[in-house]
């Protein structure tokens, strides 16, 4: 089995996970059994699993495993056993966020007894269950109940309403995981992990140790102590567990991005703090994977006196069943960029290559979707926006779980990144139809960007450049459309079966073709 480690998938996912349902379906497709594995504790997994078009069998979470919960089927928990039990008092209190309602519920025995109840307001299942304190004001400890509609987990809280100990149940009520919560100097840290599991008690001093616990009993579970199954670490915060794991497996950290803070200096700059445990650790690991031939031919000079393997296979793959769509439904004159508003991305750049455009092309627009990593990075773009008074022009869309829409209806994709590994957007974005243009940096735009053909690679930092090809794409319709047509044939370099043959040189553990 391979399987493809994760923290969480979620409704807005990072290009990471993007990256590995896409690979969990080129494995499908070719026949190679995989999985997604996850290790955070979360209640309306299955929901989002759905609708990401991942197969309950070919998704597995750590507290799943041991709450023996993985293939419960749903059950109704709705607010309606209360408000139909004539033992109980429901007052509707209205809604709790985006996604809650929340219900007083008192028990008319005991007033002492009286609970907020909350609900999902899509599904109306149960989500939480707050125990009240006899003042009716404050609270002590709250239960969380999955979706599927049982008792997941139990927490308690302290004076300042941190979670100090959680307790995670079976299907009978059992409790076969807790963790306790210290705060040192005011810092959270788990002191404990305790789990039941097959008849042991294990007690744990880490999530790490908890994790690497859960990826071992996964891994006898598949493999019966033979090495035979596959563990693919996609999160930084994950390859210490599986660098750590004492049952024997084939263990490979994926590099999603530069592996070198510098990308001028890939060879000596301190590395990514993403990767650099990995790295340091080597040894720990059977071999790395990075998205492009540059990176591995790089990494492996750099650490030339290693043993472990560097194999190039691409992230990106494309879809050889997109239709080619309609040209006159793209907006001509609009410019795309996808990417999370975050440092590495230098969208200010984009900014000021589009303040030239705009000036030359007064209905010309710029469209950047993606999330945010915080307040601060939105704001420091929207200063950028305002310095050039280009509030109506450039318009920020968000997250969107409908990108294939986007590209089928846009012109250019625009990419001013400080380091790539290699952005998914851009074989998406060829996919579709959709040339690049692109700053050429390390690693990424140069393996996916054919000069003149698909796009174009502008100098690092050149942005009037940068506006100077965009403001020829957008006045010149025929270029377009012959962009937009070998940016199609491009794309498969990318297709399914060019990016299995990569994998196998992993999947058969052979030395890596450089």
């Amino acid at each position: 089995m391979n399987f493809f480690i994760t923290n969480n998938v979620s409704t807005s996912m990072s290009g990471i996970e993007h990256a590995q349902i896409k690979r969990l379906h080129l494995f499908n497709s070719e026949g190679g059994q995989a999985m997604i594995v996850t290790v955070k504790h979360w209640t309306n997994t299955h929901t989002v699993l759905k609708i990401n078009g991942i197969p309950n069998d070919q998704h597995i979470n750590a507290f799943d495993f041991y709450q023996g919960t993985h293939e419960t089927e749903k059950k109704e928990n709705t607010i309606k056993q209360y408000q139909d039990n004539e033992q109980y008092e429901v007052t509707f209190l209205g809604p709790n966020g985006q996604t809650d309602l929340a219900y007083r519920v008192v028990d008319k025995d005991d007033e002492k007894k009286n609970y907020i109840i909350q609900t999902n307001t899509g599904n109306g299942q149960i989500t939480s269950f707050i125990y009240m304190e006899p003042d009716g004001q404050s609270f002590k400890k709250y239960d969380y109940y999955d979706e599927r509609g049982f008792l997941s987990s139990r927490t308690t809280i302290d004076d300042k309403r941190r979670p100090i100990f959680e307790e995670y149940f079976d299907l009978d009520g059992n409790v076969v995981i807790e963790i306790k919560t210290i705060y040192p100097r005011g810092v959270q840290k788990v002191s404990s992990i305790m789990v039941k599991y097959q008849g042991e008690t294990t007690v744990l001093g880490s999530t790490d140790e908890f994790q690497t616990k859960f990826l071992d009993d996964l891994n006898l579970a598949y493999g019966h102590g033979e090495k035979v199954n596959n563990f693919f670490s996609d999160r930084m915060e994950l390859t210490h567990s599986v660098a750590k794991m004492k049952t024997p497996a084939y263990k490979y950290m994926m590099i999603h991005s530069g592996h070198a803070y510098d990308p001028h200096d890939v060879m000596h700059s301190r590395l990514n703090e993403n990767y650099e445990y990995g790295l340091r650790h080597a040894a720990l690991f059977d071999g790395f994977i990075v998205p492009t031939h540059q990176q591995q031919l790089d990494l492996r000079a750099r650490f030339s006196g290693v043993d472990t393997r560097v194999y190039s296979v691409s992230v990106g793959i494309a879809d050889p069943e997109i239709p080619y769509a309609d040209f006159e439904q793209r907006d001509h004159k609009t410019i795309l960029a996808v990417a999370r508003l975050s440092p590495e991305k230098r969208l200010e750049d984009m900014v000021k290559a589009f303040n030239i455009v705009h000036k030359e092309i007064p209905d010309a627009k710029l469209d950047i979707w993606g999330y945010a990593m915080n307040d601060f990075e939105v704001n420091k773009l929207l200063i950028a926006i305002n310095r050039f008074g280009l509030q109506e022009t450039v318009r920020l869309r968000g997250y969107t779980k409908n990108i294939a829409e986007v590209y089928d209806h846009s012109i250019c994709l625009a990419n001013t990144s400080k380091v790539e590994g290699a952005p998914l957007s851009m074989v998406e974005a060829i996919n579709h139809g959709v040339p690049i243009v692109a700053y050429d940096i390390k690693y990424g735009a140069p393996q996916i960007i054919e000069e003149g053909e698909n796009g174009y690679l502008i100098k690092e930092g050149d942005y009037k450049e940068m506006a100077k090809i965009f403001i020829n794409i957008l006045k010149d319709p025929f270029l377009q459309k012959t962009l937009s047509t070998r940016a199609y044939e491009s794309a498969s370099r990318f297709y399914p079966d060019a990016v299995w043959q990569m994998w196998q040189q992993v999947l058969n553990h052979e030395e890596p073709v450089e």
